[in-house]
């Protein structure tokens, strides 16, 4: 059985060769506007600008931008584990912040907010209301944790209410309470507090 190409599909075949051969070594420019239009205004414009070559010939006219890019040089191998490695601090210090303040948070609950509503009931709600908010926000994290989803959003949501919940309650709330609460209420909320806290184990231990 005979497997030789006929004629004139070899000669075409050359050819194509030939011509990529040629289009490699020397390049070839492809560049077009496309532009949508309504009513003669105009809404997009696409500018298409393609080489084709060889990667000699890139290089040769300066075109070697994979060499700097970290997925084509390289330089990405190894990065994916750092960022999970940093990922994972930045997880477990998230975790220690959360339940350092996990005690702090109950006994205003209990102690202090009882007695400070009476002072300022729209500033004790608002404190209520940012509890449950990060109450959902933990919650909400552990299940994109278990999920294997991106996480930094979430992380992102928790750190900011965190700072400005504690920023608020440090700079304005405890500030007009220790004011306006008679001392001998502030006396028993401390000494609550201070009952509270008798044997309670550190979150690092």
């Amino acid at each position: 059985m005979r497997t030789d190409l006929p004629l004139d599909q070899h000669r075409a075949s050359t050819g194509l060769v030939d011509v990529l051969d040629r289009v490699l070594d020397k390049g070839l420019l492809v560049a077009g506007d496309i532009r949508i239009s309504l009513a003669e205004v105009e809404l997009l414009t696409i500018r298409i600008r393609l080489i084709v070559c060889s990667i000699d010939k890139a290089q040769e006219i300066g075109m070697d931008w994979w060499r700097t890019d970290p997925h084509f040089s390289g330089a990405y191998v190894g990065k994916p584990a750092a960022e999970n490695l940093e990922l994972k601090r930045q997880i477990r210090a998230l975790e220690r912040r959360i339940e350092e303040l996990a005690p702090h948070i109950a006994d205003e609950e209990e102690a202090l907010f009882p007695v400070a509503e009476g002072i300022d009931a729209a500033a004790t709600e608002r404190l209520r209301r940012e509890h449950r908010e990060i109450d959902a926000l933990v919650a909400r994290l552990a299940a994109v944790l278990v999920a294997g989803e991106e996480p930094r959003a979430v992380m992102h949501d928790i750190a900011v209410l965190l700072h400005d919940h504690v920023r608020y309650e440090e700079r304005a709330y405890f500030m007009e309470v220790q004011e306006r609460l008679p001392a001998e209420l502030l006396r028993q909320v401390g000494a609550a507090i201070s009952m509270r806290r008798v044997g309670r184990p550190s979150p690092h231990s």
